[in-house]
C-alpha cells in the first residue's frame, strides 16, 4: 500500500538534507541525516506517454528486487510513498555505500577503471542488460564489490546475455559522452581483451563478439 508523504514531512527533510540532487522545488533525490534516500519520480506533463503504463518508479522497484535476487547489489526499497500535493511517487531506501566510477576516475584515471571489465562480464553472465550503464551509475564499494544505482532501465534474460546485447552494452558504456575522457586512459582494445578473458566465451561466441564489435566502433 502506498502511503502519503505529507508536504510538511517533505519540507522538514529539505530543511537540512545530508545530500540533495536537483532543486528544492523539484528534488530528484534527498538523503536524510540517517542515511535514508528518498528518490522522487515526478509525473510527466503529457496525459499519455510511453511511461504511462510502465512508470519508472515501479520499474525501479521491480528491477531492484530482480538485481538483488541475481546477486547484484542494488537499492532495497523499503517503502513506496506519494507526495501529498505534487502526486509524485517517492521510493524510500537505505542509501548504498560507495563512490561512483566517474568520480573515482577523476581522482585516479586508468587505475580507477581496472575492475570495470570484470563488472561488465559479471552482469552479462547473470543476464543483466543495464541499459542506463555509465560511470555515474556504478558504485565502487569499500569491500571491493560494486553496486548499481538509477536502475529504472534494465532488462533481464534467463541465461547469459547474447553477443549483440553484450557489444551494445559495452559500446554505450565506452562511448557515453560524459565518460569519454576517462576512457582515453583505458585503451578500448585493452578493455575488450580483459573483458573477453574474464567472460570466457566459447570460440564461436568470441568470434561473433569481435565481428559485432566492429559495427559499434569500440
Amino acid at each position: 500500500m502506498t502511503r502519503i508523504l505529507l508536504d510538511e514531512h517533505i519540507r522538514k527533510i529539505l530543511e537540512s538534507p545530508h545530500r540533495l540532487y536537483g532543486a528544492k522545488s523539484k528534488p530528484q533525490l534527498i538523503v536524510d541525516s540517517e542515511g535514508m534516500a528518498y528518490k522522487f519520480f515526478h509525473p510527466k506533463k503529457k496525459l499519455i506517454s510511453s511511461k504511462t503504463f510502465r512508470p519508472p518508479a515501479k520499474r525501479f522497484k521491480r528491477n531492484a528486487e530482480e538485481l538483488n535476487k541475481r546477486g547484484v547489489p542494488a537499492p532495497i526499497v523499503e517503502e513506496t510513498l506519494r507526495a501529498e500535493r505534487s502526486k509524485c511517487l517517492i521510493l524510500k531506501y537505505p542509501l548504498l555505500e560507495g563512490i561512483d566510477y566517474r568520480e573515482r576516475a577523476s581522482l585516479n584515471q586508468q587505475a580507477s577503471l581496472d575492475t570495470l571489465p570484470k563488472i561488465c562480464a559479471d552482469l552479462h553472465q547473470r543476464g543483466v542488460y543495464f541499459r542506463a550503464i555509465h560511470l555515474g551509475n556504478i558504485l565502487h564499494q569499500s569491500n571491493g564489490q560494486y553496486a548499481l544505482i538509477d536502475i529504472s532501465d534494465c532488462q533481464f534474460t534467463k541465461g547469459p546475455l547474447g553477443m549483440y546485447k553484450r557489444v551494445r552494452n559495452l559500446a554505450h558504456l565506452m562511448n557515453y559522452s560524459k565518460d569519454k575522457a576517462a576512457f582515453e586512459h583505458y585503451p578500448p582494445n585493452q578493455f575488450i581483451e580483459e573483458y573477453l578473458s574474464i567472460a570466457a566465451l566459447s570460440p564461436l561466441n568470441k568470434y561473433l563478439f569481435k565481428q559485432l564489435r566492429r559495427t559499434k566502433h569500440i
